[in-house]
């Protein structure tokens, strides 16, 4: 890997691409309040390699595919942790199709990394804000669903609820903007 490439943000992602499986492995074993110690741990790295990336100007297209692609590897883990775990399957859809989604965002990022297309690419860099804030959110609701107390069942479905709402009310508003702005 070219020198360039690693970057305090990029290895954090990295980091995060090799510590989300053993989510996946202490759920198996049910350990679950160890799984979301694991959780929030990848979750701050995910925090501070944005914050690196934007505080050392080291921001490109290669670490924001490879904090995506992080990003989805994680969700993905910790959708099979709650799959073990037994979480209701319309909670496994929904995160099965915003990785479907994620992946497709990605796949559209490396063409025009590919590309060399710069111009459209950091256009589409720029709209990550949003994005931002649903990882946030989804990151919130999975930790929510791996906390293993099972006096508040009833409590942690109605706030995933409350998570998913506002979720799809940014990124519909956020879309609406867009569209109506080209």
């Amino acid at each position: 890997m070219n020198k360039k490439y690693l970057v305090l943000p990029n290895i954090l992602s990295i980091i995060r691409l090799i510590f989300s499986p053993f989510i996946i492995y202490l759920s198996y074993l049910q350990r679950y309040n160890p799984a979301l110690a694991l959780f929030i741990l990848i979750s701050l790295t995910d925090v501070l390699d944005g914050y690196y990336a934007r505080k050392n100007k080291e921001c490109t297209p290669f670490g924001s595919v490879l904090d995506s692609t992080a990003d989805k590897v994680t969700i993905f883990c910790v959708m099979i942790a709650l799959y073990i775990k037994n979480v209701p399957n319309y909670i496994l859809i929904i995160f099965g199709i915003m990785i479907f989604l994620g992946i497709i965002k990605i796949i559209e990022m490396l063409y025009h990394l590919k590309k060399s297309d710069k111009k459209i690419l950091n256009a589409k860099l720029s709209h990550l804000q949003i994005s931002r804030i649903n990882i946030f959110l989804i990151y919130a609701w999975l930790g929510l669903l791996l906390l293993e107390f099972q006096e508040i069942e009833n409590i942690k479905y109605f706030f995933s609820s409350i998570i998913v709402l506002i979720m799809t009310i940014i990124t519909a508003i956020y879309n609406a903007k867009e569209f109506f702005k080209n």
